[in-house]
């Protein structure tokens, strides 16, 4: 247990270092590699070495890869060429935004020199790009990228057209522009939100509830599960599982490498190739491995980080915050459920929320349980289009769960967060206590009626 503990609080350390592309990033991943390996036992070393190894250069790759680096000084460049790493989407006041990784600038005149890293680049009009074109923009930098007066497109990928008639389809489908629940639909099943402005974004910040759309990728479970239930008769269980892995991965191949759906697909097919029998802290380890290295970019994204930490605590510490809950106090499973995810999501998120936005909100713990659950049930019925007009209903009890979470003041100091982990340990230490004083008293009774 201590191990289980200390290597999932060294990852979720090191997944926030990455997100800031701090050097210890990589210093915290070889600390998590050791522990990883420990944590399998002898037997396994070899294999666990290798893991590691992977996981650790990956990692460091990830950093290098980030950081930005041009043969000339910022101020001077007038113009960057470099391949989109993530679709565009809307920006405020008529703009567009993108993820550039780098490959050169130029200043004035038209000398070139190289560059390297990852750089958000906001551009004006209605031209959309897509994961994989390559893009010459003219503008310059400031402190939030590259903002760009307009832009050239050079090249795309092959399956360019056929990605974006299959994103046209589903937005028409959708119909993201006729109100706020089509753009919800939007997010949570493409990764992506029709309106940079979308007001639930926002509001769940302030709920301290930003996790739960960042793990968008959940209704991949639905697809998954749909397919096997009409396929399993036939086929059979496994032959049917396959088969929905193997549309998912046509899916995600249409909708782009998009963080939260790379997540999740990921993460079923190591569970699938396991036969389900690896431990959920430790399929994740092996997802994000792997993701670093298809996908390492999308790794830098804000979104990644908030999927990969909520899910890291939901799988690690909500089981033991569940148990410690049933010793103390006597409440309905979904109850006890909903407040143990929230609360072990809440408490691997909000480092990042202060890190990034210098205030983080804990009244999640409140609503958190109930807003996933609804959010889950608004995915499955943006699946089913005759179904499409209960969204609205749907919508607006998440979105005032949401506005009573974030009526709670934030905290803009980690000693609310330090009392909230403490409360949480303590709360685990008694349900120990109580739970070994029940066992004692048993193994007494016991032991007397023997000797009688």
């Amino acid at each position: 247990m201590v191990l289980c503990f200390s290597f999932t609080l060294l990852f979720a350390l090191q997944l926030t270092a990455l997100y800031f592309l701090s050097p210890l990033a990589g210093h915290l991943s070889i600390a998590a590699g050791i522990l990883f390996i420990i944590w399998n036992g002898r037997r396994k070393i070899i294999p666990c070495i290798l893991t590691s190894s992977v996981f650790v250069f990956m990692t460091l790759a990830v950093l290098l890869d980030g950081t930005v680096s041009c043969g000339f000084d910022e101020a001077g460049i007038k113009a960057v060429y470099g391949t989109v790493i993530q679709d565009s989407v809307k920006g405020n006041y008529g703009t567009r935004r993108i993820v550039l990784s780098l490959e050169e600038c130029f200043i004035s005149g038209g000398a070139c020199a190289s560059a390297r890293g990852v750089v958000n680049v906001t551009y004006s009009g209605d031209v959309r790009l897509y994961s994989g074109d390559r893009v010459l923009f003219y503008g310059l930098f400031n402190d939030y990228g590259f903002k760009a007066t307009h832009s050239r497109l050079l090249s795309a990928t092959t399956v360019r057209e056929k990605r974006k008639t299959m994103l046209e389809m589903l937005e028409r489908i959708i119909d993201p522009a006729s109100g706020r629940e089509d753009n919800l639909s939007l997010m949570l099943l493409s990764g992506c939100c029709a309106d940079n402005d979308f007001p639930l974004s926002e509001l769940a910040r302030e709920s301290g509830t930003s996790y739960v759309l960042a793990l968008s990728g959940m209704h991949l479970s639905v697809f998954s599960l749909l397919v096997q239930l009409v396929l399993s008769p036939f086929l059979g269980r496994r032959n049917a599982r396959f088969i929905s892995i193997i549309t998912i991965a046509f899916y995600v191949f249409y909708i782009g490498p998009k963080a939260s759906i790379l997540r999740a697909f990921i993460l079923s097919t190591v569970f699938f190739v396991s036969k389900g029998k690896i431990s959920g802290v430790r399929a994740l380890f092996i997802t994000f491995t792997l993701h670093s290295l298809f996908f390492p970019l999308t790794l830098l994204s804000l979104a990644s980080c908030y999927s990969y930490l909520s899910l890291l605590g939901i799988m690690s510490l909500s089981p033991v915050l569940k148990n410690a809950f049933y010793e103390i106090i006597i409440l309905p499973e979904s109850i006890v459920s909903n407040i143990s995810a929230s609360a072990a999501a809440i408490l691997f998120t909000s480092p990042l929320s202060y890190c990034v936005f210098g205030t983080y909100q804990l009244s999640a713990i409140i609503t958190g349980g109930l807003i996933s659950a609804l959010v889950y049930l608004y995915m499955v019925i943006s699946l089913i289009p005759y179904l499409f007009p209960l969204r609205k209903y749907v919508y607006f009890l998440i979105e005032s769960l949401m506005d009573l979470g974030a009526r709670f003041p934030q905290s803009e100091t980690l000693v609310p967060y330090i009392v909230f982990s403490a409360s949480l340990l303590l709360l685990i230490l008694l349900s120990y206590i109580l739970k070994k004083k029940r066992r004692l008293r048993c193994g007494t009774l016991i032991t007397t009626a023997r000797k009688k």
